[in-house]
């Protein structure tokens, strides 16, 4: 019996052979083509994240002026509170608030 013989563009086609440079240049070509659809796709995931990072720094920028504001808020209501503290109760003028 004989081997099957293979197309000369092949696997197992010779370097000299009519056909064989095509097979390797297609390959070539899918292979770079996959190659630019990879770094798209990353392309698209390092846009997306810079957007989100921009959201992020947003968000904590605002929360920081929330932040402040908070703390001022506390500062004068410390304040009143200790001056309301020290402030000398004044007796009522009516003895109805006989809560005994």
């Amino acid at each position: 019996m004989s081997q099957p013989q293979q197309a000369p563009d092949g696997p197992g086609a010779a370097p000299g052979a009519p056909g064989a440079g095509q097979n390797a240049a297609g390959e070539s070509t899918q292979k770079l083509q996959e190659t630019k659809e990879q770094v798209e796709e990353v392309i698209d995931l390092m846009k997306a994240n810079e957007e989100k990072l921009r959201e992020r720094d947003q968000k904590l920028s605002e929360l920081g002026e929330k932040t402040d504001e908070l703390k001022s808020a506390a500062s004068h209501f410390e304040t009143s509170a200790e001056k309301l503290n020290n402030k000398p109760l004044e007796p009522t003028s009516s003895g109805d608030d006989d809560r005994s």
